[in-house]
């Protein structure tokens, strides 16, 4: 999953750039930071798999929880997975944090 998040951060930017197969896409900075445009530009890159959700709910069957948050300086990506007691009570409390965080930042330098 992780490459789908570094490959729509490079598509969305690369927009507008000469020489790209995006340059005719106009992307002004406010739009880099509004969720809905980049759950969209997550569907894009991963057409057909990539299944963004916003529910209080999760699925009890999953290994990873993938929790993107979006802001004006770039994008936090954090991993969760299942502690403990979450099959029966399938709830975020239930997750802990697995490995590191990832940002992209709105320098368009790419992920840390």
């Amino acid at each position: 999953m992780l490459p789908v998040f570094e490959r729509a951060w490079e598509q969305m930017s690369a927009l507008g750039e000469k020489g790209t197969p995006f340059e005719k896409y106009r992307c002004n900075e406010y739009q880099l930071d509004r969720p809905g445009y980049v759950a969209g530009w997550l569907c894009t890159v991963d057409p057909g798999r990539f299944e963004p959700e916003n529910t209080p709910s999760l699925h009890a069957d999953i290994e990873y929880l993938y929790v993107l948050e979006v802001s004006g300086k770039g994008w936090t990506l954090r991993t969760l997975e299942p502690k403990s007691g979450f099959w029966d009570d399938p709830k975020l409390e239930n997750m802990k944090r697995s490995g590191k965080m990832r940002t992209f930042k709105l320098n368009g330098k790419g992920a840390a």
